[in-house]
């Protein structure tokens, strides 16, 4: 967020830290200054908060396509569409649990899960590109915790492609491990899991 502001019409700290440096050495009038670039930063739009809710059978083209916008980068790698572009999301809705989120009135990301006997599945996880990078995946991945234990889960499963280097990366900076790796389709499935209790 401070590198977006930094880059845009406001001024970053290291801005703010620069002008008051100045003005302590006589460069200008320090009260001035400083109340200058706390009313440009407040006066900034801010990002709309993020909300997640249960997706309805409403939403499923709007999966559709945040899913085929998030997965298409990886066509070239594997050359093919992975298998999240070719679902039936008006089915898939009405079988497994969708969780959207919003940014505004914006449908941003979603996670897919699947309640077992012993764990959590998370059959897909998915995030706009242009909105990727803003912890909506962690967001995401952490609501299928809470989604968990509240069900009385203590393990979460997935997999993923272990070409999808920045997926795999993510899930594991938040505390997924690899349990297998087994070749598939061409490629290599990566099977993954997380103790969560």
């Amino acid at each position: 967020m401070l590198e977006k502001q930094a880059t845009g019409p406001g001024y970053s700290i290291r801005d703010v830290a620069h002008r008051l440096q100045a003005t302590a050495h006589g460069q200008g009038d320090h009260e001035a200054t400083t109340e200058r670039l706390i009313n440009r930063r407040s006066a900034m739009p801010s990002e709309p908060t993020m909300r997640l809710r249960p997706a309805t059978r409403e939403d499923a083209a709007a999966i559709k396509d945040v899913v085929r916008m998030a997965y298409t980068k990886w066509i070239p790698l594997i050359g093919r569409e992975p298998r999240p572009m070719v679902v039936d999301y008006e089915k898939a809705v009405q079988e497994n649990d969708f969780d959207v989120a919003h940014s505004g009135s914006r449908l941003v990301g979603l996670i897919e899960t699947i309640l077992h006997d012993d764990h959590l599945w998370i059959e897909n996880v998915a995030v706009r590109p242009e909105d990727q990078g803003r912890g909506i995946g962690q967001e995401l991945l952490r609501h299928a915790e809470n989604r968990a234990l509240s069900a009385g889960r203590q393990e979460i499963r997935m997999l993923t492609n272990a070409a999808f280097d920045t997926n795999l990366r993510l899930y594991e900076k938040v505390g997924y491990v690899t349990d297998r790796r087994e070749p598939s389709m061409g490629g290599i499935t990566v099977y993954m899991s997380k103790q969560i209790g």
